[in-house]
């Protein structure tokens, strides 16, 4: 994590926004979710460098009522940005029970987990979505049109939050990226070549379209984030999301909700209904073949545990990426211990 923090610092962010950003990053590796941790390091720096991602944005309040807002992020750090938006939300959540931020001129914030997650601190139901990049073809279509456009979902228990992080289509766009890399295969149901057919190759894949998660429900799930992410913050839906660039700022739109349980329920009964439900569910018959039931969340804090005991493996390619990086910048880092898997 301080190899990411120091480089943000060296770059202009300020030290507790670049610790922030770097967690987040970190976070995203430590929980799984590998293609939104540190192999994005360099588009971030790369973009600061550009001038387009602000290093020290000037976040603001454009319209407010009591229990929403509107935040401009002044195209800073997604991960700063995020957290601002939930802070707020948080707090008008804590103040009337209710706290809705959708956040305008921001940048990829990267795993939603990092912001939805926040709630569970403050005994809030935290629901968090983006629209993105079109990557992603319409049910019946072949053209990429809608973004992949995450949402997550965390709930408060009093034993393995639930955590319910996922893309609407069939797997996220980084993740073909990464079987590239790896120079595997894909499942045929996770996208279509350029011709509209499903396809087994991941370069293929990259060039076509990306498939909705289940189909026509992945499509209309897709559509409501595009709305309410992108259209209710006043940013571009859909194909008129351009990708991001050296000389091309972001133009995606975020939406930052929490819900106060115990303006609803009183939160003790609330965590053991919860908790009798997810035991229920986890101790039901198994299907042929399966040796357990998996709630949304327990295999990311499984990983969690796992690599903060025994760190997180970085690809070649990837930590290659990362010295290069720290060169550029002028960065020393002699000091990272070396292992046969690189770690962060």
């Amino acid at each position: 994590m301080r190899v990411c923090q120091d480089l943000f610092m060296l770059v202009g962010v300020p030290a507790q926004d670049a610790l922030f950003s770097a967690r987040c990053m970190v976070d995203a590796n430590l929980r799984g979710m590998d293609g939104q941790g540190a192999r994005r390091l360099r588009q971030h720096v790369a973009m600061i460098l550009s001038g387009t991602l602000n290093p020290r944005p000037r976040m603001h309040v454009v319209s407010e009522r009591r229990s929403t807002a509107l935040l401009d992020g002044d195209y800073g750090l997604g991960f700063v940005v995020g957290i601002e938006a939930m802070r707020i939300a948080l707090k008008k959540a804590g103040e009337t029970g209710l706290g809705v931020v959708t956040a305008k001129n921001t940048n990829d914030f990267g795993m939603a987990a990092n912001y939805a997650m926040l709630a569970l601190e403050h005994d809030c139901i935290g629901i968090v979505m983006a629209n993105t990049l079109p990557w992603v073809a319409p049910y019946g279509g072949k053209v990429k049109i809608l973004g992949t456009n995450p949402i997550c979902i965390a709930i408060p228990t009093e034993h393995i939050p639930f955590v319910f992080d996922f893309s609407t289509s069939y797997v996220s766009h980084s993740k073909i990226e990464m079987q590239k890399e790896q120079g595997n295969r894909i499942p045929s149901d996770w996208a279509l070549d350029s011709s509209g057919n499903p396809t087994t190759d991941p370069v293929a894949a990259l060039k076509g379209a990306l498939s909705p998660l289940g189909g026509y429900k992945g499509f209309g799930l897709s559509l409501i984030v595009d709305i309410m992410s992108g259209a209710l913050s006043g940013m571009d839906c859909g194909s008129k999301i351009e990708e991001i660039s050296l000389e091309r700022k972001s133009t995606n739109g975020q939406m930052f909700l929490a819900l106060k349980v115990s303006a609803f329920q009183d939160l003790s009964t609330f965590v053991t209904n919860v908790d009798r439900l997810l035991v229920k569910v986890k101790s039901s018959a198994l299907g042929p073949g399966q040796s357990r039931i998996v709630i949304p969340g327990e295999l990311a804090l499984q990983n969690s545990e796992k690599r903060s005991k025994e760190g997180v493996s970085i690809p070649d390619e990837i930590w290659a990426d990362i010295v290069s990086l720290c060169k550029e910048n002028s960065y020393d880092i002699g000091w990272v211990r070396m292992t046969n898997e690189h770690t962060s």
